[in-house]
């Protein structure tokens, strides 16, 4: 049970803190150079993230149904907590 809420939590921390870094840090970095410049830079950038957070997508779905296997019944939070995550996982897609 600790390795998955551990794998699960980890799975969250790379794709949300990647989306809080790419709009908050990089986005507003490179506004300052040229577009010639700029568009290699994110299209590499985002093109390493996106593969991170299809990663970081199968260890949060695997471990949150190998936790709810193991819990037993779900309570109402872990069904709302479950159609975040899908909904998230389907804007990725």
């Amino acid at each position: 049970m600790q390795f998955a809420r551990w794998l699960h939590v980890m799975g969250v921390v790379v794709w949300v803190g990647g989306m809080f870094f790419a709009h908050m840090a990089l986005r507003p970095a490179v506004q300052s150079l040229a577009p010639p410049e700029r568009l290699p830079l994110l299209a590499s950038t985002l093109s390493r993230f996106l593969a991170w957070v299809a990663v970081a997508i199968v260890a949060i779905l695997a471990s949150g149904v190998a936790m709810m296997a193991m819990l037993g019944p779900a309570g109402l939070y872990v069904h709302a907590m479950t159609a975040v995550g899908l909904a998230m996982t389907a804007i990725y897609a």
